[in-house]
């Protein structure tokens, strides 16, 4: 691997470490699917950089941390920030027809996975030069909807003590869902089926509630971080639409939501390179991450050594 000041002074991307293990407890059982990557700026002091979690789309079924990193971790680290890319247990196919596997991967054990993996970033981010207080959620398709649900429903991060204030925004690519049941229903044209592999069939819905619970337009209010929703070309009206009354949900005004003319695949692959959507995102990026009055002690203390 380059040197930290030979990649600075190449404008090189250097990845501090891959293939981390996030597990605070419950291994999935594919180890794979617990792993992160981090990327650092070159030179960045310890605990200093704001920290971007990076969630990838795949309709939560595939998809992995290290699909079309390359221009995010250039873009971002570039622009002074430590990217950590996550991924999370996968749901299998539906099956055509027939009953489902009750013991199948199915929410909410991608939300969980994530923040899981934010709480390993808590404690330990700081050794790769990024701030454990100025966290920012993003993703594209599934992860955008994962994303949101972890920064808007606090129990995810409860679970491991991490507390809210760290998240300070998240910015949603195209997201695959903002509320879950019209998704679910019976009778919807967008392949239910496969929407129930994911977040439960009625029946199993009728029990444990998971469409509603799965749905981050459902758990927003104004105590949550803001987001930027950036929607491509081809969102359906349905979706623009939940977009808005996402932004009023978190006391937002609906110029938080952004078109763009970008297909729903383009809207990721081309961060970095899209004018329009570059500038959209470190903009906001900027704002969300501003120092806070906050300057207790980072997890971990200053004497931690890198796992």
């Amino acid at each position: 691997m380059l040197g930290v000041a030979l990649a600075v002074a190449l404008g090189l991307t250097a990845a501090s470490d891959r293939d981390l293990s996030y597990d605070l407890g419950s291994p999935p059982p594919v180890a794979a699917h617990n792993l992160l990557d981090v990327y650092s700026p070159g030179g960045a002091r310890r605990g200093s950089r704001p920290v971007v979690v990076w969630v990838h789309g795949g309709g939560w079924q595939q998809g992995d941390k290290r699909d079309g990193i390359r221009r995010k971790a250039r873009l971002l680290t570039r622009a002074g920030y430590v990217l950590a890319s996550v991924n999370h247990r996968l749901s299998g196919v539906a099956p055509p027809s027939g009953p489902f596997d009750p013991g199948r991967v199915r929410f909410p054990d991608h939300p969980r996975d994530v923040a899981e993996a934010v709480a390993w970033l808590h404690r330990r981010v700081a050794r790769f030069g990024g701030d454990p207080r100025r966290m920012v959620l993003m993703g594209h398709s599934s992860g955008a909807h994962v994303a949101a649900l972890v920064a808007t429903d606090p129990r995810y991060l409860r679970r491991h003590g991490v507390p809210r204030r760290v998240i300070r925004g998240v910015v949603s690519l195209d997201t695959a869902a903002l509320d879950v049941r019209p998704l679910a229903d019976p009778g919807s044209s967008e392949g239910a089926r496969g929407i129930w592999s994911v977040f439960g069939t009625p029946a199993e819905n009728a029990v444990t509630g998971a469409w509603a619970a799965a749905s981050p337009l459902l758990q927003a209010d104004r105590g949550d971080p803001p987001f930027l929703q950036l929607l491509g070309a081809t969102a359906s009206a349905g979706k623009r639409r939940q977009s808005r009354e996402m932004a009023r949900a978190l006391g937002q005004s609906t110029r938080s939501v952004l078109r763009l003319s970008l297909d729903h695949v383009a809207i990721e692959r081309l961060l970095g390179v899209n004018r329009r959507e570059t500038r959209a995102v470190l903009s906001f990026l900027a704002r969300a991450t501003r120092r806070a009055r906050d300057r207790s002690p980072a997890p971990g203390g200053s004497s931690a050594a890198r796992r």
